[in-house]
């Protein structure tokens, strides 16, 4: 494991991008003091970075519309709600999967996003959550999924991983995904299971949730969110908007004190896969954005703080960029599985994935004709992720 993953071109923070940090992490009261930012270029950034719902969560309307103008503001407070609504629908998918679980005599803990919901630690409406996570006995994990389908969701083509079935969606919006493990989160010898997490008692009975069904605690909510947001998709940010990561971070963690627990503590879980100078680093970028301190003088910053930072914008916003860590993350992918089963998972899509990647075709030979160009669109995309590397490597010369 490196020490310290991520070496991001530098380059200088728009004030878009100031605004948003300050008004997502920082003091609410100073956001007045940034420079006033285009709205339409705020609004695209916000939706790239993921943080224009937790600013609007944060922030006074009436500051809000003093800042971007009445007409952002409204935008950014429609997705409040909207967000907000959506939290909602997903905490009573947790009630009705909590009691298919219990009905089948299946223990069940709620892990990720849905955790965060069901311990109250994320503002109302700041943060998305996209799908409910449930962590199941992995003896009992496709009894669970059967039994989820006939209670209405909706079975789908995309591939399972090591550490979940494929993801089930439902006609309310929320799709669940059943985990067998944790990945990245050692509580004995290889990935948390279930059994694990309960004999640990790193989780309890949810509150308002049915009996059996557990929620997660926040010490392994906090190393499984730091592992997915540094380890999973550190090098895959076009997959996942790493500031969300930070945001987690800020929620959990109330102070420096309690920081320091958890690296005397729930870190040692987490600490062969994601080392201590980047936990540190975004420890870092959160208690100074926190403090108040302005986001371009920490992504100006020659430390670990300031590259952490600049990554994620970077990765949020620079497409170039995002392209040569593909090919980094490529490597890193073959290190775990072999490259003919990398190459097989890329070149052999479902037809899920079909539709993910380029779109639903309008007929059934749209599909033929997807797959017979993915080997061709594979070597471009190899090509182009090679060359972005390349350049970016040479720029750091």
């Amino acid at each position: 494991m490196t020490e310290f993953r991520f070496d991001p071109r530098r380059f200088q923070a728009s004030p878009a991008v100031c605004w948003l940090l300050g008004a997502a992490f920082g003091p609410p009261e100073s956001v007045g003091c940034f420079e006033l930012v285009n709205p339409d270029e705020l609004l695209a950034t916000g939706d790239r970075l993921d943080l224009l719902q937790r600013a609007g969560a944060r922030i006074d309307g009436h500051v809000l519309a003093a800042s971007i103008g009445k007409a952002a503001g409204d935008e950014i407070a429609a997705r409040v709600r909207s967000t907000a609504g959506h939290a909602l629908r997903v905490r009573a998918s947790t009630g009705k999967v909590g009691r298919i679980a219990w009905a089948e005599g299946i223990d069940s803990v709620v892990i990720k996003g849905g955790a965060l919901l069901l311990l109250d630690a994320v503002p109302p409406g700041a943060r998305n959550v996209g799908d409910l996570d449930v962590l199941v006995p992995k003896g009992c994990a496709e009894r669970m999924q059967t039994a989820l389908i006939d209670a209405g969701w909706v079975a789908s083509d995309l591939p399972e991983s090591g550490h979940q079935l494929p993801i089930l969606g439902h006609p309310s919006g929320v799709p669940v995904e059943v985990h067998v493990e944790i990945p990245g989160v050692k509580l004995g010898v290889g990935n948390a299971t279930t059994e694990e997490v309960i004999a640990t008692g790193l989780c309890r009975q949810g509150v308002g949730l049915p009996e059996g069904c557990r929620v997660v605690s926040i010490d392994l909510l906090l190393a499984h969110l730091i592992v997915h947001g540094i380890h999973q998709h550190g090098l895959a940010p076009g997959a996942y908007p790493m500031a969300r990561m930070l945001a987690d971070v800020q929620d959990l963690v109330p102070s420096q004190i309690e920081w320091e627990r958890f690296l005397g503590g729930g870190f040692r879980w987490i600490s062969h896969v994601v080392s201590r100078r980047e936990a540190e680093a975004v420890w870092a970028v959160v208690d100074r954005l926190g403090g108040g301190e302005n986001p371009e003088a920490v992504m100006g910053g020659n430390d670990d703080a300031g590259s952490l930072l600049q990554h994620i914008v970077n990765g949020a916003l620079d497409d170039e960029y995002c392209q040569g860590l593909n090919l980094q993350n490529v490597v890193r992918a073959s290190g775990d599985s072999s490259w003919f089963y990398v190459g097989k998972k890329a070149l052999f899509l479902t037809r899920g994935q079909i539709d993910i990647v380029y779109g639903k075709p309008t007929t059934e030979l749209g599909y033929l004709g997807r797959r017979l160009w993915r080997p061709f669109d594979l070597t471009l995309r190899a090509w182009r992720y090679g060359w972005a590397w390349v350049k970016h490597k040479v720029r750091h010369r």
